[in-house]
């Protein structure tokens, strides 16, 4: 009676009988655009409503919630291998699209631990000697990237790189791009990594932006920064996209050897090119201010610049380093 019909009306817009029923395909579209706005909070509310309709996730779900994790939630590794365990229990084989979850999961826990980031962080790390370090072949599922033994990753990622492989699933431009990363920063095994990067195209894979910013990535982790920068060159070149992430490799190298006035030049040249700075370029410019203590410069560095990226209340004009930071 409060909404102006009774039960005895008829429906102007009568469900049939015959109406298709939504499909998974569906409910994962819904799933990619509910994590996206609302996070996990709204997932079980989806989740629910494929209960009732009597519709089953399948392995696109699960890849699609493993993508959320990564990038939003920042889910340990440990949780996410297990997720796709239970999907192997039940006999849904994994996929390279799980396996590229996994991996970049993986490579970001083992780069935090190889390279911790922050102003305060210790000197650059020496350069390995130029033996190749033990990798598995360049063409296997995961490229070869041989995972850490800490927390049993390597026993727990075993089963599913051997279902893969029993399928005949080989290394795509995704793995080595990450392999390729693996043998750069978190290795700081150059020889090896550019070795990588000859293997894919030597088997017809064109390299892209994500192939370069690793080796970039890998040569300002161990101060090499004419390195760094002749890859970038390389890359233009190549026609790769250079994005503000790269051009950010190249300004925090020279900010972790503590050279304010190259990691200045390079964000100019940046700029110059018509690539908007982002928070992570200014903070790398600003922190190259501090680890050469030119602490009164960094704070106006951070004051200049940061409203390229957000606008600054008045009571944080007169605020410390420490404060803005």
């Amino acid at each position: 009676p409060d909404l102006g019909f009774t039960a005895s009306m008829p429906a102007k817009h009568p469900i049939y009988p015959n109406t298709a029923i939504p499909t998974v395909g569906l409910f994962n579209s819904l799933i990619t655009g509910i994590l996206r706005y609302s996070g996990l909070a709204a997932l079980n509310i989806v989740l629910r409503i494929m209960r009732i309709v009597k519709v089953d996730a399948n392995a696109a779900t699960l890849a699609i919630l493993m993508s959320h994790l990564n990038r939003r939630e920042k889910s340990r590794p440990r949780e996410m291998i297990r997720a796709v365990r239970a999907l192997m229990s039940i006999g849904l084989p994994p996929t390279t699209r799980h396996l590229h979850v996994l991996m970049a999961a993986l490579l970001r826990e083992e780069r935090a631990i190889a390279h911790p980031r922050g102003w305060t962080v210790g000197p650059v790390p020496e350069k390995t000697s130029l033996r190749p370090f033990a990798t598995g072949n360049c063409f296997e599922p995961a490229a070869g990237v041989v995972f850490p033994r800490r927390l049993r990753y390597r026993t727990l990622m075993r089963p599913i790189l051997q279902s893969l492989g029993d399928r005949g699933v080989r290394s795509d431009r995704v793995t080595f791009a990450m392999r390729i990363k693996h043998d750069a920063v978190v290795k700081c095994d150059l020889e090896m990594a550019l070795t990588t990067f000859k293997t894919m195209v030597a088997a017809g894979i064109q390299p892209n932006e994500y192939h370069y910013g690793a080796l970039i990535e890998g040569y300002a982790a161990v101060g090499d920064m004419r390195g760094a920068v002749d890859i970038m060159s390389k890359a233009i070149d190549a026609g790769a996209r250079v994005t503000v992430k790269i051009h950010t490799m190249i300004i925090a190298g020279f900010a972790r050897l503590g050279q304010p006035t190259e990691a200045v030049e390079a964000f100019r040249r940046m700029v110059g090119e018509g690539i908007r700075p982002d928070v992570p370029a200014i903070d790398a410019v600003v922190s190259a201010f501090f680890r050469a203590k030119a602490y009164r410069m960094a704070r106006r560095a951070l004051l200049q610049l940061w409203p390229q990226v957000a606008p600054i209340s008045d009571e944080l004009e007169k605020a410390s380093l420490r404060q803005l930071a």
